[in-house]
């Protein structure tokens, strides 16, 4: 089991890339979660039965733009279903949890508002295709729309016992899909 936190997806991973394994592919630098899969983890190792991605909206708005985050989203999604033909995974998206203002840094305040979070979430969770193998996860902004500035080291990311109580929920939707 592979757990995937604040980790960006938005680059371009051609379908050839997953086909060759070959890093010449790469259109971008920046490391984000299509190099860790398709470049490195399952290229050297055998696939985990189970990914649960937690989305890193909050890393990715400051950097791209709506329409760019979608076709990357889409882009992932089709590199994703094809290589699960191959592989028994089940990869798992949650959306972004909504941050708390007054704590986090004011560069940032501007930037990644609770109102971009709700977007950009909102466009990955449409264009999910849904299947066996890919699922929406847990809904972690709405679980975090009540808490307060005690639950977060700094206005975006959150406490252990957040974390914590996400990794029980996960393992219980799991332990659920797996039993059905």
């Amino acid at each position: 089991m592979e757990n995937i936190a604040d980790t960006t997806v938005t680059q371009k991973t051609p379908k050839t890339l997953l086909q060759t394994g070959s890093s010449e592919d790469s259109l971008q630098s920046k490391p984000n979660i299509q190099d860790f899969l398709f470049k490195t983890w399952w290229i050297k190792n055998r696939p985990p039965d189970v990914i649960f991605h937690q989305a890193a909206t909050t890393h990715e708005v400051k950097n791209y733009n709506l329409e760019e985050y979608s076709t990357a989203y889409m882009e992932f999604f089709e590199s994703l279903e094809f290589y699960m033909k191959t592989h028994e995974v089940l990869y798992f998206w949650s959306n972004t949890p909504k941050v708390w203002p007054p704590k986090q840094p004011e560069k940032w305040r501007n930037i990644t508002t609770n109102e971009k979070i709700l977007e950009y979430n909102s466009v990955v969770k449409k264009l999910i295709p849904l299947s066996y193998h890919i699922r929406l996860g847990l809904d972690l902004y709405t679980q975090s729309v009540g808490l307060n500035e005690t639950h977060y080291e700094d206005g975006v990311h959150h406490k252990r016992p957040w974390y914590t109580s996400v990794a029980r929920q996960f393992i219980q939707m799991y332990c659920t899909v797996r039993s059905a």
